[in-house]
């Protein structure tokens, strides 16, 4: 069997909303600031920002405890989902949360 594992360790950059679907289900996608291990030319330490979408313990957990500046750290995978652009389709990579931790 193949996986993709993702960990991800950063801050939540908002406080979590929550978004229902047709299913009765509900999930949050949130943002979440990750450093990159490594300066830039001026000395600096750069950032990227993800998406995540979390669904069911990883949503209880998130609303338990999640705040905007709260370090996070994300357990998870990678899945694709297709999207038409300009009437061409392509895939858009998300990261969907299994597990999280909080501290701050």
């Amino acid at each position: 069997m193949d996986m993709t594992q993702v960990i991800m360790i950063g801050k939540l950059m908002e406080d979590p909303k929550t978004t229902k679907v047709k299913t009765e289900d509900f999930y949050i996608p949130v943002t979440i600031k990750v450093f990159r291990p490594f300066k830039d030319v001026d000395g600096a330490f750069k950032h990227d920002l993800f998406t995540v979408v979390m669904w069911k313990g990883a949503f209880l957990d998130l609303q338990a405890a999640g705040k905007a500046g709260s370090d996070i750290v994300i357990i998870g995978r990678l899945e694709t989902k297709p999207m038409v652009v300009d009437g061409q389709t392509i895939s858009m990579i998300r990261v969907v949360a299994e597990k999280c931790s909080f501290n701050g």
